[in-house]
């Protein structure tokens, strides 16, 4: 058919507003593509991440519960040394057959756990204070010899049992440094305890002392280093072990 100039200008401008209406339409359905696609993304990444805390709220609901678990056992340990010892006393007395020696003994066996009994409580209070953020640092001048040398009488039987070789190396020479010393003792007693459960028997600890220079924060630090010739940390935990309530 034949058209005039004006209706085939019409036609033409009618069919190119529909070309970029269409066009329009596409590329909006793009962006609406691509926006789903980087928001499914998005959501993928959410439940990854919701899962992986799921997991660690799973892990440390079950550190608490065996922090609380363990803490439990180490209290009823010494609770009934304690009784034990006093339900003895109390039946020797009452038939007279208690001799001096017996009851000292005795005497001995129920400070020894009520000390152990102590030592457990105040942990328990530490623990409480690190989580309320109100524990008390007493610092004062240290010498970390002196320190290092308390914590190893403290494992000496311990570490006689086990045939548990211990060298100290590099602390005399070291600056006394300000420090609170009863949390270093703890420190460096959990360090030491840590290595004697892990080494097996007749195996090696090392102690070194060193002074060292951090570049980062211009100044010199005192450097400790407990090694021993244990099984050792596996990669994927070594990162992990400073986490509340965390066990390996």
């Amino acid at each position: 058919p034949k058209y005039s100039g004006d209706r085939y200008f019409r036609q033409e401008l009618i069919t190119l507003e529909a070309i970029a209406d269409q066009t329009a339409v596409a590329l909006e359905n793009a962006r609406l593509f691509a926006d789903l696609g980087l928001r499914n993304l998005e959501n993928e990444t959410l439940n990854s991440q919701l899962s992986n805390a799921n997991v660690e709220l799973l892990r440390l609901d079950k550190a608490k519960s065996d922090f609380i678990s363990i803490a439990s056992h180490e209290l009823r340990t010494p609770l009934t040394q304690i009784l034990g010892y006093n339900d003895i006393l109390g039946d020797m007395l009452d038939n007279g057959s208690v001799s001096r020696s017996m009851g000292l003994q005795m005497i001995d066996g129920v400070r020894k756990a009520a000390r152990r009994l102590e030592e457990i409580v105040d942990t328990m209070f530490d623990v409480s204070k690190l989580e309320t953020n109100t524990l008390e640092l007493n610092k004062l001048g240290t010498s970390m010899a002196g320190v290092i040398a308390e914590v190893v009488n403290r494992w000496s039987k311990a570490l006689d049992e086990r045939q548990i070789s211990i060298f100290v190396q590099g602390l005399t020479n070291l600056p006394n440094i300000n420090a609170d010393p009863t949390r270093l003792f703890q420190v460096f007693s959990h360090l030491v305890q840590n290595s004697i459960k892990a080494t097996p028997d007749g195996g090696n600890i090392r102690i070194s002392g060193d002074i060292v220079y951090s570049e980062i924060h211009r100044n010199k630090y005192v450097q400790i280093i407990v090694t021993d010739t244990g099984i050792g940390i596996s990669s994927d935990e070594i990162e992990r072990i400073f986490q509340k309530f965390y066990r390996i």
